[in-house]
């Protein structure tokens, strides 16, 4: 029984609290996400599953209207090829993840389904841990490169220009 209409491949939520996915165009055939999050939810005792969603591109409209309604879905990652091609059916998206183009992140708040782009974030937290900098303020007026230029280079670059501030400055190869 699949009764998540729009996706492939056959999902079963007639005993599951509350849900997140991972949608994409095969997500199913290895998506890491899926074991990371479920075992993350037992760890913590979280009643949720974490689910993988086959979409084609022609259903993937109508699969967020859906998910908009779904009252069991809370949230989920977004893969290629579609970090672009959902941003039209969203009902908000992040000041952050309107400037890198992208969003790798879905979440619903209020009833809207908003975009996020988490991996700029998750750049400047992680090299704040590694340098042992406890206050992101130390960013302020430094130096920084980036070598990449695909889309995780590109949130990068937009999360640690904020955070190096006007007279930091920020190199890009």
């Amino acid at each position: 029984m699949n009764n998540i209409p729009f996706i492939e491949n056959k999902i079963n939520l007639s005993e599951i609290n509350s849900f997140c996915a991972i949608i994409g165009e095969k997500t199913s055939n290895g998506a890491r996400s899926p074991i990371l999050w479920n075992r993350c939810f037992k760890y913590f005792n979280i009643k949720s599953i974490f689910l993988a969603f086959d979409v084609d591109k022609k259903n993937l409209n109508r699969l967020v209207k859906h998910l908009k309604k779904e009252s069991k879905f809370l949230g989920g990652a977004i893969t290629v090829p579609y970090k672009e091609k959902i941003i039209p059916y969203l009902d908000k998206i992040e000041e952050e993840a309107k400037l890198i183009g992208s969003v790798n992140l879905i979440y619903k708040k209020e009833g809207m389904i908003i975009g996020a782009n988490t991996d700029g974030i998750g750049a400047v937290n992680s090299i704040s841990e590694n340098l042992n900098l406890s206050n992101k303020k130390t960013f302020l007026k430094k130096r920084a490169l980036i070598i990449g230029s695909g889309g995780t280079a590109k949130s990068c670059a937009i999360y640690l220009s904020k955070n190096l501030g006007p007279e930091g400055k920020l190199f890009l190869t």
